[in-house]
């Protein structure tokens, strides 16, 4: 899987499990998207190692290291853009 198909699946697992929504970051929506693309570009390439005779390993073919940052990423989330957050959905 690229770097930029794995950014695209987690960016539509965002949406489909309504972290990241228009109605929840009102006019920050596109700031928080793009910052949260990069961030998940930026520890793909981190974690995208490639050891030879070991490829496996390496996260673009392995789907249990997709997933792992899936979820490690998503636990960031919240507390990264809590500030972004439209006062409606704060008072909740």
């Amino acid at each position: 899987m690229s770097v930029e198909h794995f950014c695209d699946c987690y960016i539509a697992l965002l949406r489909s499990q309504q972290l990241l929504t228009v109605e929840r970051y009102g006019a920050e929506f596109g700031y928080v998207m793009q910052a949260e693309r990069h961030r998940a570009t930026r520890c793909y390439e981190k974690e995208d190692q490639v050891i030879d005779g070991y490829e496996e390993l390496c996260i673009r073919n392995n789907r249990y290291l997709q997933q792992r940052l899936y979820e490690q990423l998503m636990m960031d989330f919240s507390n990264l853009y809590r500030g972004y957050e439209c006062s409606m959905i704060q008072e909740r």
